[in-house]
């Protein structure tokens, strides 16, 4: 009798020390999007005319444009920006092909007191320039040999906007 006094007050004791177990599982779920995307421009062409200059006049000539960019609520974010295109063989660290031999073109953010953009190179920009929903930049052509033909020229370049 005493073996089975001691075995109930052992299960006793031990059910009022040892609280009520149960498990359940828990599912977290969710869906991963991508930041909202940049609507540059109104995805239109931004161009730049520089009408007629003369060629003795060339170097350094330079043309303010604006770029709006619209990234909805995260307009407020750091972006990086990469102007793509060809670089010119006399410069290619700084300056674009026109298609006239020995002229070339270099991209400014907000002014030409600030670093060009090189080309093909993705750059960051601050919210500072983001704020106002869009970009003030400086298109600055450059006389990279002695002489260059007159003519018509082109540069046609690719505007990326990313998030870092």
């Amino acid at each position: 009798m005493k073996q089975w006094l001691t075995g109930t007050l052992v299960f006793f004791v031990c059910s009022l020390v040892l609280p009520a177990r149960g498990d359940t599982e828990v599912t977290f779920k969710g869906i991963l999007i991508e930041d909202e995307p940049c609507i540059v421009n109104g995805n239109s062409t931004v161009i730049v005319d520089f009408e007629e200059i003369l060629s003795t006049r060339v170097q350094n000539q330079t043309k303010a444009f604006k770029v709006d960019v619209d990234c909805g609520s995260n307009a407020a974010q750091k972006l990086n920006l990469r102007i793509s295109g060809t670089p010119a063989a006399q410069s290619p660290l700084q300056y674009f092909q026109t298609g006239l031999d020995g002229l070339g073109v270099a991209i400014h953010l907000d002014s030409v007191s600030n670093p060009y953009l090189k080309p093909n190179d993705w750059s960051l920009m601050e919210e500072q320039y983001l704020a106002k929903g869009y970009i003030n930049m400086v298109a600055r052509l450059g006389v990279l040999t002695s002489t260059v033909p007159t003519g018509a020229f082109r540069s046609p370049l690719t505007l990326e906007i990313a998030y870092p």
